[in-house]
């Protein structure tokens, strides 16, 4: 968990300054023109999606562990994959980076909110006092939400610059949050195996629950196609390396912990090759 507790948090900061980088004011300007998209984003990322996790958590006939891992694996906001995956399959990019970023500002205040009702709802041993809160939201805005604030500011007053190091800035991001995820399939390595024919269907269940309710419930507004192709690739693909880290912050103790999130980031991944070779093959007939 050593790797957890210094490097990643690190690496996490440099990832959302990168986030930051990615957008623009004139770009937050554009997508609240059109707030609707924006707004039922923000809504299923950081509402629908963590009360999905917390009942599915409440619901599994698993240990803490792999409870708590749910619980923070739905808290977290989106990756910044999202985005890169957003575009892939011809989603609103611009609305996606905006999704990412606003949620990833936030979630100094979400996370500990929904991860502290999650707790008291499986009847954890482990509750989150005044002070652990205050704790883990200090950190995670710290980690999180200053960074995204600075690389903004970066890219509004240095565009050239971003410009020039851009495919630095998404090699980088994008190999740190791949190591976070290996870091922590390497830390729980002796029981991950074991653990993925224990969960394995369990992650399958709360990917397809997100999906299935998040776009349920977009239906019943008049979106297009682009924006709600972004905001449901928002919704399922969940920012892995963020919830290891809080994890390890908080919750180093249950060994096991890191499993899910590390499951659950493979499997997101394979579910979005198989979609992209999908499109790819039926595009070309």
């Amino acid at each position: 968990m050593e790797v957890v507790n210094k490097f990643a948090p690190l690496a996490m900061a440099w990832i959302m300054f990168v986030v930051g980088t990615s957008t623009s004011i004139n770009q937050f300007k554009e997508v609240i023109k059109f707030p609707k998209s924006l707004l039922l984003g923000f809504l299923t990322q950081v509402v629908f999606v963590p009360i999905i996790g917390i009942v599915i958590a409440y619901l599994s006939p698993v240990s803490d562990a792999y409870k708590i891992g749910i619980l923070l694996l739905s808290c977290v906001p989106s990756a910044v994959m999202s985005n890169y995956l957003t575009k892939t399959i011809n989603g609103n990019t611009a609305l996606s980076i905006s999704l990412t970023a606003i949620c990833s500002f936030f979630s100094f205040i979400t996370i500990p909110f929904f991860l502290g009702i999650g707790l008291k709802l499986i009847n954890s041993s482990e509750t989150l006092n005044t002070v652990i809160i205050f704790s883990v939201a200090f950190k995670i805005f710290l980690i999180v939400t200053i960074p995204v604030i600075i690389g903004l500011i970066f890219k509004t007053f240095f565009e050239k610059i971003v410009v020039l190091l851009n495919k630095f800035f998404d090699t980088s991001s994008f190999l740190l949050f791949l190591s976070i995820i290996l870091s922590a399939a390497y830390i729980e390595k002796d029981i991950l195996v074991t653990g993925f024919k224990d969960i394995g269907i369990l992650v399958f269940i709360i990917f397809f629950s997100i999906f299935l309710i998040c776009q349920s419930f977009l239906n019943q507004f008049k979106l297009n196609k682009l924006d709600k192709r972004c905001i449901l690739t928002e919704n399922v693909i969940q920012n892995n390396a963020l919830s290891i880290i809080v994890g390890g912050m908080m919750l180093a103790k249950y060994q096991g912990l890191l499993v899910f999130p590390a499951v659950y980031a493979i499997f997101q991944y394979k579910v979005f090759i198989i979609y992209i070779l999908y499109r790819t093959f039926k595009y070309k007939q």
